[in-house]
């Protein structure tokens, strides 16, 4: 029964890292409850972080008695850059903009750099405008302090640790390394033109060289599908790109398995497509198997992401 049950929960307990929630309950009603509080702040971040085209590779909550701890790792695309654009124009006027001014305490230019989020406290994104200038920062964490101080009916301090890994993401690299990643990429160039191909570059590294990267992969291609008309072809980069990480020694991936059920290019019915590269032991307990899954909203229907991840 390894293939019906989902292998994150089968493992649970065996690996101190896997428990992403840590609190301690005074009696059994305070467990259920505290259950109950993680997985719908969990469900409601994930929403959150959609909205601005922004996609979860994990999620830790860590409660004390009146402060919770909540760290987010994310991945921006680029739906999250349109997504700004278009709150500027709804957000922008010049009360608001000489309030900003007055908080950066900077002399404006005749070029202004626009600054606007995606952290709790001051990561900023980085923009050319004429001559306004806005906080989506406020705008962005403001909304989701409120909406969660609310659901926890104002009885906790939450503090958000927010970590963008878009940035230095070819310091993570040695040289040699660099260099095979470099091939792996010069091997994919087939696919460059396409709208995917820098974000999936960067996602791919990512996956590469971190561990539990299954939500995050499984989103990005539930994302693609849904905005993609080429199925087909998207879905033979992913297991081109599989393909050469296995074979890299800069990997901690033994095995891979992709399942994806849909109307493929819109078809009239829906089919299943099975992807499997390298070793993925299901009823091993030792072997280290990650999972997830997605579902993409389109006009042709829903399609299914399920993805295993087997580690080194």
């Amino acid at each position: 029964m390894g293939q019906k049950t989902n292998s994150n929960i089968l493992r649970l307990g065996l690996y101190e890292n896997d428990w992403k929630s840590k609190y301690i309950e005074n009696n059994k009603e305070e467990l259920s409850f505290f259950v109950y509080q993680d997985i719908e702040i969990k469900k409601y971040i994930d929403r959150f972080f959609k909205i601005y085209g922004l996609l979860i590779h994990r999620c830790n909550i860590i409660r004390t008695n009146d402060q919770i701890d909540i760290f987010i790792a994310y991945f921006s695309t680029l739906d999250s850059i349109s997504f700004i654009n278009k709150l500027n124009s709804s957000i922008l006027t010049p009360t608001n903009f000489n309030s900003a001014s007055s908080i950066l305490n900077k002399k404006l230019n005749k070029r202004i750099r626009f600054y606007s989020i995606i952290n709790s406290k001051k990561i900023w994104y980085k923009q050319k405008y004429p001559k306004k200038i806005f906080f989506v920062a406020k705008h962005f964490v403001g909304k989701l302090l409120s909406s969660l101080n609310i659901f926890l009916g104002k009885k906790y301090k939450i503090n958000f640790v927010l970590q963008n890994l878009n940035k230095s993401l070819s310091v993570r690299l040695k040289n040699s390394d660099a260099l095979e990643f470099r091939k792996m990429v010069i091997q994919l160039r087939i696919y460059a033109k396409a709208k995917f191909f820098k974000e999936a570059i960067n996602l791919f590294l990512i996956v590469l060289k971190r561990r539990s990267s299954t939500k995050l992969l499984a989103q990005f291609i539930a994302l693609n599908l849904g905005n993609l008309k080429r199925h087909n072809y998207f879905i033979n980069f992913i297991k081109r790109m599989f393909v050469l990480a296995l074979k890299s020694n800069i990997s901690t991936i033994n095995g891979v398995k992709l399942k994806i059920k849909g109307r493929f290019n819109g078809a009239p019915r829906a089919r299943t497509k099975l992807i499997q590269i390298g070793n993925i032991p299901l009823q091993t307990f030792k072997s280290k198997i990650d999972y997830n899954y997605a579902i993409a909203f389109t006009s042709n229907g829903t399609f299914g992401v399920q993805l295993w991840i087997s580690e080194k």
